[in-house]
């Protein structure tokens, strides 16, 4: 990961914008990160890791707490991050939340926190997530660590510089599993472990799933589910032998039902082929009716066409005689409509004197337009110029109101000007007011934080010294407990010797032949392996006391510490320390609201000596444009004055009525309209005229056809009823309703036909049908039916019983095989699993550290690469150290209890020992921090796949180190300029501040820190 800009605003120290190009360094390593201490240079650093995750570098400030005091209300916090993964760019930015000035109205609104990263490759900016959790989440993926990791390998805080050194394996495993990306071997150990799980569980399923089918079958075991199979078969066998005796015994029964049965339905049929011919005969009668309608509708059907003929001659002869009495009506009202308008004609040819006088009157009007042309041309002007005069009147009120105005306006800037001066003049009073209420205040909110804490760190400090109390008097327990075994352990052994002395033989012990008082041990002496365990139980005792003395010794010294800073800070507050936060942040709010009002007031002053100039400049320029309307007012009113008299004049001379706008031009349409009413009516009367004698003669001339028409048709009427009436007596019908009513349709016709044949058929059918009966059924008389279907019945359900029953024996046997096949098959997969599960279970165990060092497969793999990372922290740490020291990892397991493998210890040549790490003194484990740190960026780099780390940041722990230490540190940080890796330094020291000559300098003032890359 590379830093390559960083924008905040409003954070921590930082009220205006801040703009940091890391870029600019182009590889000059290391830079010093300088100025005076509460400046703001570890804010830089919390910049950084608030931008990524949301949180401080030290991660003991909350995202609320890192904006700036001193900052406008309307300004949002806010920080931009640029930094670069490789080839890839992205940009990050983070505002927390606040409360803002509301835009309408008083108060203040709560403004939510936002967050938002984007990818800057080629093209336009991509967003890649948003939200305050999602941004710290899709940065610690790219990234590859958590904010606890980043603290420790990117961004080295005060107080947590040492931690990657002294941490212990698991806690160095996941930061170097995350540089190295070594997941892979973690989640091949898991999926051996998974697979071990697997074949174990499937193993235990498919012995479950056996014991499941000896329960289902009901069985103890295989063999006495083989000896039931064998009793299902010999069962059914004998079922089958059952089977087949009553299947005969049914077939018997069955077969004499049939023949009763047989003999039944011939005595039925015979009965009903005798009621059926009874039927037919009782229909005959019907039948001979039917025939005789179908003959005259017959007869009917013939006359149709010459009925249908006169019908319609009859018709036609009524509509020809209506269709002459409408003509003869239409030839009567067109002679009324011709007398009507001859009439209208007359009259309009007698108003000719009417239209004389209004083609005169329009002529006249035609000669007073250019007259009346004049007097509207002069009142135009006249109103226009009246109207331009009360626009003036109006502009000159309007210029007498601003001159006012502006005058107004006038004393008010040199008023707000007076209070602005009188205002700025107290701002360096109030400065050192709301500075000193600010440092009361976080004094206050820290003491009343200490007394808060005050019970937990006197608890804290009883219980660990009562668990230190606990502790020793558990060792003496086990010591206690491991003399008494050693004493018995050596009696035992006495005993043991004793036992095999004999008379006369020397001891073993001591070469005499005399026995005369052999010992005799206790029954139950302990073994050497109880004895281990005793001395082991001891020494865990020890190290527990060890361990609960230096948490009673820290817990004291913290509630020591605890309340000497309660202490302090009661005498930096005197009588104040008695007032509630609460009051002293109210005085802080209300300094800090003055001073800001005296602040606004000094930076406002150039605007107020602005907008007094301004207005005085108004005010002159008001007053000449009341001059100017004035004098534009008395003009046009001489104007109007003028053009009203020549109005007057023009008057005179046009007619009284013609005079208002307008007045000529509607007399001339009325005279012209009426012309043209009088004219248009006359040319209608001579049109109306010619249509209605046109009309007269075509209805005169439509009567004579109709009439011709309604004589011809009534001839062809009275011959076509003549001969109706001569068809209609040869048919045998008295008049044409006889007719009418033997008609028949011919669905209804051919019917009536088929009825008859069929009637026909059915009765041969019957005869035959009865003859046949009495034949069969000749001599037979009536069986027993109901004892019959009784007898075969039961035959039949004595059969279906048997094959029910075989069906079942047969239906338990194929399941029984079924249970044993599905057993065999058991059994040879869990033969196989077993076997595989032996393999694999070895190698996950292996491999998930279950073996003699305690190291999984990924711990051995992060073991090889710390290898490499402590080789080269070694080269700087022996140049930093002057040959002293080198870092090594440990071989041996020290505690059984922990995870081992990426312990860390410290070859020490000048006592050619190796001890823990932990025993360096304050500046040489710093040496060796930064000796792990900026090998750690070397070797991760030098791995392909592994995460870049190509900037470094390191707050304090200089001043820790000799001249010549320093030296030595500044010459192995020197020495990363050839990777391309950068380093920021933060640091008091003054021989750093000599030798760094790029720097990032922050520099503050009473408007803020500002940050300056002086290179």
């Amino acid at each position: 990961m590379r830093v390559e800009r960083l924008c905040l605003e409003a954070f921590g120290p930082f009220i205006q914008r801040q703009e940091i190009d890391f870029s600019r360094l182009e590889g000059r390593s290391p830079f010093l990160i300088q100025g005076p201490t509460g400046a703001g240079k570890t804010t830089i650093l919390d910049a950084i890791c608030f931008a990524l995750y949301g949180a401080s570098s030290g991660g003991e400030r909350e995202a609320r707490n890192l904006r700036c005091d001193f900052a406008p209300d309307h300004a949002a916090t806010e920080v931009c991050l640029e930094w670069s993964l490789g080839q890839r760019r992205f940009r990050v930015l983070r505002r927390p939340e606040r409360l803002r000035p509301k835009i309408r109205g008083a108060g203040f609104t709560r403004q939510p926190a936002e967050a938002t990263l984007w990818r800057l490759d080629d093209g336009p900016a991509k967003i890649l997530a948003s939200g305050w959790a999602p941004v710290g989440e899709a940065c610690q993926e790219l990234l590859g660590f958590s904010q606890e990791q980043f603290r420790q390998v990117v961004i080295l805080p005060q107080g947590q510089f040492r931690r990657l050194l002294m941490a212990d394996s698991r806690e160095r495993e996941a930061v170097l599993a995350t540089l190295f990306q070594t997941g892979f071997y973690q989640r091949l150990t898991e999926a051996l472990k998974e697979r071990a799980r697997g074949a174990a569980e499937q193993i235990r399923q498919l012995l479950q799933a056996g014991q499941n089918i000896l329960a289902q079958a009901e069985a103890e075991n295989a063999d006495a589910l083989a000896a039931r199979i064998d009793a299902l078969a010999e069962d059914l066998r004998q079922n089958q032998d059952a089977r087949e005796r009553l299947r005969q015994a049914e077939q018997a029964a069955r077969q004499a039902l049939n023949q009763a049965q047989a003999q039944a339905a011939a005595l039925d049929e015979l009965a009903q082929a005798q009621s059926a011919a009874a039927d037919l005969a009782a229909q005959a009668p019907a039948m001979d009716q039917l025939r005789l309608a179908l003959a005259r509708a017959q007869s009917a059907a013939a006359l149709e066409d010459v009925a249908q003929n006169s019908g319609q001659a009859v018709d036609h002869a009524q509509k020809s005689a209506d269709a002459l009495a409408l003509r003869q009506g239409l030839e009567a009202k067109a002679g009324q409509a011709l007398q009507k308008a001859s009439e209208a004609l007359e009259a309009e040819r007698a108003r000719e004197a009417e239209r004389q006088s209004a083609r005169e009157r329009l002529e006249g009007l035609a000669a007073l337009e250019k007259t009346v042309a004049g007097l509207e041309q002069a009142a135009a002007d006249l109103a226009r110029l009246q109207q331009e005069a009360q626009a003036a009147q109006q502009a000159q009120t309007a210029a007498e109101d601003d001159l006012a105005a502006r005058q107004a306006q006038a004393q008010q800037a040199a008023a707000a000007l007076e209070r602005a001066r009188a205002l700025a003049g107290q701002l360096d009073g109030l400065k050192s007011l709301a500075q000193q209420t600010a440092r009361q205040r976080q004094d206050a909110l820290a003491l009343a934080e200490l007394a808060a804490q005050g019970p937990g760190q006197t608890r804290a400090a009883d219980w660990a010294g009562q668990q230190a109390r606990d502790a020793q008097d558990a060792l003496a327990q086990a010591q206690a407990r491991r003399d008494e075994l050693l004493r018995l352990w050596r009696d035992g052994q006495a005993a043991a010797l004793a036992a095999g002395l004999a008379p006369g033989a020397p001891c073993p012990v001591c070469g005499s032949t005399n026995h005369p008082a052999p010992a005799e041990g206790e029954p139950n002496a302990p073994d050497q392996k109880a004895l281990e365990a005793a001395e082991q139980t001891v020494e865990r005792a020890r190290q527990a006391l060890a361990d609960r003395e230096r948490q009673a010794e820290r817990a004291a010294r913290d509630l020591v510490e605890l309340r000497r800073r309660q202490e302090e800070l009661r005498l930096a507050l005197g009588p104040l320390a008695e007032e509630s936060p609460e009051e002293l942040a109210r005085r802080a709010n209300e300094a800090n609201e003055r001073l800001a009002q005296a602040d606004r007031a000094g930076q406002s002053l150039p605007a107020l000596q602005a907008a007094q100039v301004a207005a005085q400049g108004a005010l002159a320029q008001a007053q000449a444009a009341l001059l100017a309307a004035q004098a534009s007012f008395q003009d046009l009113a001489r104007q109007t004055a003028a053009q009203r008299a020549l109005h007057a004049e023009r008057a005179q001379n046009t007619p009284e009525q013609l005079r208002p706008p307008g007045a000529l031009a509607q007399a001339s349409r009325q005279a012209r309209d009426q012309l043209t009413r009088l004219e248009s009516a006359l040319e209608r009367a001579r049109t109306t005229h010619d249509l209605a004698s046109r009309d007269l003669a075509a209805a005169q001339a439509a009567r004579a056809a109709a009439q011709e028409a309604a004589q011809e048709a009534a001839a062809r009427a009275a011959l076509a009823q003549a001969e109706l009436a001569r068809r209609l007596a040869l048919a045998g019908f008295a008049k044409e309703a006889q007719m009418t009513a033997a008609r028949m349709e011919e669905k209804t016709m051919a019917e009536g036909q088929r009825a008859l044949q069929d009637f026909a058929a059915a009765q041969a059918a019957a005869a035959g049908r009865l003859a046949r009966a009495q034949a069969a059924a000749a001599s037979l008389s009536r069986p027993d039916l109901p004892a019959l279907e009784l007898a075969a019945n039961q035959a039949a359900q004595a059969l279906e019983r048997a094959i029910d029953a075989g069906g079942q024996l047969a239906q338990r046997l194929r399941q029984a095989r079924a249970w044993q096949d599905e057993l065999g098959r058991l059994t040879s997969q869990v033969a196989t699993l077993e076997q595989d599960h032996g393999v694999i279970g070895r190698v996950a165990e292996a491999a998930g550290g279950q073996n003699a060092m305690g190291v999984t497969l990924q711990r051995f793999v992060l073991a090889t690469l710390l290898d490499e990372v402590l080789e080269a922290a070694s080269r700087r740490l022996g140049r930093m150290s002057r040959g002293r020291y080198a870092l090594r990892r440990a071989v041996d397991r020290q505690d059984r209890r922990k995870a081992a493998g990426l312990d860390l210890m410290v070859d020490d040549d000048h006592h050619g020992s190796q001890r823990p790490v932990s025993t360096l003194s304050g500046g040489e484990s710093f040496l060796a921090s930064l000796a792990l740190a900026l090998a750690l960026a070397e070797v991760v780099q030098a791995h392909a796949g592994g995460v870049r780390l190509e900037t470094i940041f390191i707050d304090e722990g200089f001043g820790s180190l000799d001249a010549e230490a320093l030296d030595l540190a500044m010459a192995a940080l020197i020495d990363l300029r050839d990777g391309g890796r950068a380093v920021g330094v933060i640091s008091h020291v003054e021989e750093m501040k000599e030798r760094i000559d790029a720097r990032l300098e922050i520099i503050p003032s009473r408007r803020g820190s500002v940050a300056r890359l002086a290179l």
